[in-house]
């Protein structure tokens, strides 16, 4: 190969990295945003529900808990997606960031749909740099050979 075939190859492998890094960085977002966090590195409480709270994709409870400093503190929790939600007074495991105790979700955390959101957007990514790639060396090659 020429030098400029070489540069152009180049350019293509490094636009397929980029796109693939992109693509793996929104999944690792989407997995920390959908509970992989907490379940790592949360802090486990025992709460008590205080009452429900309405939400885009179905209802919550607000649960009182203490924190690791003693604080009280108030945290609306979501996904209770087929289980009964528990009523005022009842008590609820919860997990929460030590950073941002209103950051909270039921324990145990659910994450069987992050890890597949992560291995579906990690796929979609290797097959979109992929096609990506193949488009661009196409058209690369009818460039140089108009030439």
């Amino acid at each position: 190969m020429e030098r400029a075939e070489l540069r152009i190859v180049g350019a293509v492998v490094l636009l397929a990295i980029a796109g693939f890094a992109f693509v793996m960085a929104r999944a690792v977002v989407v997995a920390a945003s959908s509970g992989m966090y907490l379940k790592l590195r949360g802090v486990r409480a025992r709460g008590t529900c205080v009452g429900m709270v309405p939400g885009r994709y179905g209802s919550g409870v607000a649960v009182r808990f203490e924190d690791l400093a003693g604080t009280t503190r108030t945290a609306s929790v979501y996904g209770w997606n087929g289980t009964l939600l528990p009523e005022a007074g009842d008590p609820v495991e919860i997990v929460y960031s030590r950073r941002n105790p209103r950051n909270a979700d039921r324990w145990p955390v659910r994450t069987q749909n992050a890890v597949g959101n992560v291995l579906y957007l990690g796929l979609c990514g290797l097959v979109i740099a992929a096609l990506g790639a193949g488009a661009l060396w196409v058209a690369v090659l009818a460039a140089w050979s108009a030439f």
